[in-house]
């Protein structure tokens, strides 16, 4: 606790952005080492969305045969510490365009001596290209930055050029993984990679955990297109949405929808995706609300 006030003093004052060092923190009862270098780390002392620890936890039981974790949209390691925290021996590959993130993923994984575990520095779409990453704050890491142009009506602070590939060319690298369990937050690109992704689903159904931001109203067409795109996809592919309901940190149920639908609402853009011959695993975990 005294560490984390100090860092946090540091942090304040403008001279933890000087500094490189690690620290520890504890999450779901597991010590995890945490970097802290030139301020990028410092957010893992405050984890947020830690419902994501407890639907791990259940997922886990209920699909004991899982044999990997895929991170579509890395970023600096955020759903990697609570996966570790939940499982550790599990295999993990992730893959973020920006490689600033993933230089800080691989450090993260480097000082926890975390095995079977690999972040790559590209981003996953429907076809090989290189892509302008667009970034919106300052932070190097920012985690709202897209592949997809002008996603975001904000201003853009600086835009770089990354390398993109579909799906199938990536996984003939990657001999006997099996992810179980995808995990994808990419800011507008979900389609994108749901389309590259989709011969695997259909021959391999895993669980797919997705953030879709919301349309906001029916004048947004852009999001709107892409989100009935995705819907379409989906049922094609033989999937079902589930809404994840979470109250603050905790992990409350899944909520059955036949579509996304439009709305505003920043703490509905959370999905479990699953093939519809999976769904009585999952039936206990409903929402009855």
């Amino acid at each position: 606790m005294k560490n984390k006030l100090f860092i946090r003093i540091l942090n304040k004052t403008g001279l933890l952005k000087f500094l490189c060092f690690n620290t520890r923190v504890v999450i779901n009862d597991k010590e995890i080492i945490i970097p802290i270098l030139s301020s990028t780390g410092f957010g893992h002392l405050n984890m947020t969305e830690m419902w994501m620890i407890d639907l791990l936890k259940k997922l886990f039981n209920k699909f004991p045969d899982i044999q990997g974790f895929m991170d579509i949209g890395s970023n600096i390691g955020q759903t990697l510490i609570k996966l570790k925290s939940v499982n550790a021996k599990i295999p993990y590959i992730g893959f973020d365009p920006n490689p600033q993130c993933v230089a800080y993923v691989q450090r993260l994984i480097h000082v926890n001596r975390w095995s079977n575990t690999h972040v790559v520095a590209l981003g996953i779409s429907d076809h090989n290209h290189l892509a302008k990453l667009q970034m919106y704050t300052p932070s190097i890491t920012d985690k709202a930055a897209s592949i997809i142009q002008e996603f975001r009506r904000q201003t853009i602070y600086e835009e770089f050029f990354v390398p993109v590939f579909d799906f199938e060319t990536i996984y003939q690298s990657f001999d006997k993984f099996f992810p179980g369990i995808v995990k994808i937050d990419v800011e507008g690109a979900e389609w994108y990679v749901l389309k590259s992704f989709n011969p695997y689903l259909e021959k391999h159904k895993p669980l797919i955990l997705i953030e879709i931001l919301p349309v906001y109203n029916e004048h947004n067409k852009s999001r709107l297109e892409i989100q009935n795109k995705i819907e379409s996809l989906l049922k094609q592919s033989g999937y079902e949405i589930y809404r994840i309901e979470k109250k603050r940190v905790k992990f409350m149920g899944l909520v059955p929808l036949d579509r996304i639908g439009i709305h505003d609402r920043l703490d509905w853009t959370d999905y479990l995706l699953i093939h519809s011959s999976q769904r009585d695993f999952i039936k206990d975990l409903i929402s009855r609300d």
